[in-house]
């Protein structure tokens, strides 16, 4: 199992004093949720792979770098293959390609 303290840290710092996740930070989230993302599927743990795939994609307050969306829709569409739902693993794997075309140029 890895060592899941630097993500928990970088957790906190997008929170709110309250503990809610602070939405003015949506590029560090997304790049939190990107480690998370690669953790979970790597761990083949499918249900909060999902959950935090969902909750990902909800963040409109981010510039995100092409290659954290890429991680986050690669991750995303070997999920669904996972799931046998081949027509969003598709969509996201053509998501993928788009971003990493973006991060070329």
């Amino acid at each position: 199992m890895h060592d899941q303290q630097p993500v928990c840290q970088s957790c906190r710092a997008c929170q709110n004093p309250d503990g809610t996740e602070d939405l003015k930070k949506g590029t560090q989230l997304l790049e939190v949720y990107a480690l998370e993302i690669q953790m979970y599927t790597e761990q083949k743990d499918t249900k909060r792979l999902k959950q935090l795939y969902q909750k990902a994609l909800t963040v409109k307050s981010a510039i995100p770098h092409p290659r954290i969306m890429g991680i986050i829709r690669e991750c995303g569409g070997k999920m669904h293959m996972h799931e046998r739902i081949w027509s969003e693993a598709a969509t996201d794997f053509f998501e993928v390609n788009s971003f990493v075309e973006a991060s070329v140029l």
